[in-house]
C-alpha cells in the first residue's frame, strides 16, 4: 500500500514582536497554521517547544495551563478548522504537578496523545528546579490515521536510547519540539534508527530529516516553515544480495522509479517518480529484503553460531 505522510514544521522565533503576550503568540501561530495548511496541505504539523509562552514568561508555573486552557483551546479550533492533526507543546498543569508536554490534536481537534518530557533540564534555575514533573521514560507510541507517532522535547535528544526504545515500540516518524536546534544529533538518530524526525526548532531551524539522516527540507532564512513528503512505504536496503535485483529493477521499470545509492552505507532505496508505483508490491515481487530485516536475520543466525560453537575443521595442508 502506497503510504505518504505530508508534515511540516515551523518555529515561533520569526515573530519579530517585544515585548508580547500569550495572544499575541497565539494569534501568529494560528496565522502561520493558516498559510501552511493554505498551500501545503499537511496531514500533521508541529510546532517549537512552550510556543505559546516564548519570550512572555520564563518561570514555568506562569507558564503553566491546563488542557482546557487558552493554547490548546485555540489549537483544537485550528485542527478542526483545517483538518489536520497538530502537535502542540506547551507546559501542561495536571492536579497538582506540571509538565512540559506534547499534546496531540487529532483532525477533528480532539486529544489523541500526549508525550511528557522525560528529561527536562536539570541544574540551578533550570527545569527540574522550577518544577517540572519528568515524564514516564517508557515509549510513548501515539496513533493517527497515517502512521504510529513518537515525540521528543528538546534536552531529550541528549538520550539515545530513548530514540531507538520509540523505534521499536513502532514509531514509524519521530517529532521533535524543542528550544535549541540539536544540529547533527538529529541526524545522527535518523541515520542509526531508520526514522524520519520533523523537526520544530527555534533560530529558524526546522527541518525534516529522512529514513537515510537526510535534510528533505530545512527552514534556514528564506522560508518561514518546512513542509515535505514521507514515503513510509520506502524502506532502505543493504546491497548484500541485492545487485542483480537492482539491474532488473532499473531494466524493468526505467524512469518510474529511482534507485537511489548510498556507497559508504552499502545501503540502497527505490525512490518512486511516478508516484503511483507501490514500493512494498515491488519488495515481494522481487524478493527484496528490507534493511531492518536483513539485519535482524543476520542476527539470528549469529546468535546460533554462537549457541553452536562449531569447530574448525582440521584442512590437509599442501
Amino acid at each position: 500500500m502506497i503510504r505518504k505522510v505530508n508534515v511540516a514544521a515551523f518555529t515561533i522565533d520569526r515573530f519579530d514582536k517585544q515585548p508580547r503576550t500569550l495572544e499575541d503568540n497565539l494569534n501568529y501561530a494560528s496565522d502561520v497554521i493558516d498559510e501552511i495548511s493554505g498551500s501545503e496541505q499537511p496531514d500533521i504539523m508541529c510546532m517549537t517547544e512552550t510556543f505559546d509562552t516564548r519570550l512572555v514568561s520564563s518561570c514555568h508555573p506562569e507558564m503553566a495551563q491546563t488542557a482546557d486552557g487558552p493554547t490548546v483551546t485555540r489549537m483544537r479550533e485550528k485542527a478542526r478548522q483545517h483538518g489536520c492533526y497538530i502537535i502542540c507543546p506547551f507546559i501542561e498543569r495536571r492536579g497538582e504537578h506540571i509538565y512540559n508536554t506534547c499534546v496531540v490534536l487529532d483532525r477533528n481537534g480532539e486529544i489523541c496523545g500526549r508525550y511528557d518530557k522525560i528529561h527536562p533540564t536539570a541544574g540551578p534555575g533550570c527545569e527540574v528546579e522550577d518544577y517540572i514533573i519528568p515524564g514516564d521514560p517508557a515509549p510513548t507510541i501515539i496513533e493517527t490515521d497515517f502512521a504510529r507517532i513518537g515525540c521528543q522535547i528538546c534536552f531529550d535528544a541528549n538520550w539515545w536510547r530513548n530514540w531507538d526504545e520509540l523505534k521499536q515500540a513502532g514509531a514509524e516518524i519521530i517529532f521533535f519540539s524543542s528550544a535549541y536546534p540539536a544540529g547533527r544529533v538529529l541526524h545522527s538518530m535518523a541515520t542509526l534508527f531508520h526514522v524520519p524526525i520533523v523537526a520544530a526548532t527555534c533560530r529558524t531551524s526546522c527541518r525534516i530529516i529522512d529514513i537515510d539522516g537526510l535534510d528533505l527540507n530545512w527552514e534556514a532564512i528564506y522560508q518561514k516553515w518546512v513542509a515535505a513528503t514521507l514515503r513510509l512505504d520506502s524502506p532502505l536496503f543493504h546491497l548484500d544480495f541485492h545487485f542483480e535485483k537492482i539491474d532488473r529493477l532499473r531494466a524493468d521499470l526505467g524512469r518510474a522509479i529511482e534507485i537511489k545509492i548510498y556507497p559508504e552505507e552499502a545501503w540502497w532505496r527505490i525512490l518512486p517518480r511516478d508516484q503511483e508505483v507501490d514500493v512494498q508490491e515491488l519488495i515481494r515481487a522481487y524478493e527484496l529484503v528490507p534493511l531492518e530485516q536483513y539485519l535482524a536475520n543476520a542476527e539470528a543466525i549469529q546468535c546460533a553460531g554462537r549457541r553452536e560453537m562449531k569447530k574448525t575443521p582440521v584442512l590437509s595442508q599442501v
